[in-house]
């Protein structure tokens, strides 16, 4: 807060939350998210500015924390949330502890109540194992919910990662 409050001071508008995975905010001093609490006692700072949150995971995003968003009066309605992929198996294999039922909530919810909303998300393509029908899947859903803006990231070996030990390559891209 004192940050924020020093930017305020040198007139800077829009402040802008970055990290790794922004949801997961003092997650490893207090083992949860305390995000919602700054952003709120951010928000009570009484000057004219705006925020925007960049990378939030929608692992460790729920329908409660986008109430909590939905209430902060400086927030601009921009979502940051690479979703990575929408097939169950490719989410898995990725390590990704979400389902398409829960991006379908966040999403909804967020379309319906911020107006004016702008969404962000990343895509990987060709991970290990992706078949046609998983990427036919991941075209759909980026139909059915029109993002903004969307990054597609080509899969490629990362030689401390899990999935680079992971068989099934998709070659034939």
């Amino acid at each position: 807060v004192s940050e924020v409050k020093s930017m305020l001071d040198a007139w800077i508008k829009e402040i802008e939350i970055i990290s790794q995975d922004t949801t997961r905010y003092w997650t490893d001093i207090y083992w949860e998210s305390k995000l919602y609490d700054l952003l709120e006692e951010i928000d009570k700072i009484p000057w004219d500015f705006k925020i925007r949150l960049f990378y939030m995971y929608p692992d460790s995003m729920t329908l409660s924390h986008l109430e909590r968003l939905k209430n902060l009066k400086k927030l601009l309605p921009y979502f940051d949330i690479p979703f990575q992929h929408i097939s169950p198996e490719i989410l898995k294999k990725m390590w990704r502890f979400y389902n398409e039922e829960h991006i379908y909530k966040l999403l909804d919810y967020i379309k319906s109540n911020f107006p004016g909303v702008f969404i962000h998300t990343n895509f990987i393509v060709w991970f290990p194992g992706e078949s046609e029908e998983d990427f036919e899947k991941l075209c759909n859903f980026a139909k059915k919910y029109e993002f903004d803006s969307v990054s597609m990231f080509g899969y490629h070996d990362e030689d401390l990662a899990a999935s680079s030990k992971l068989w099934d390559k998709v070659t034939d891209r």
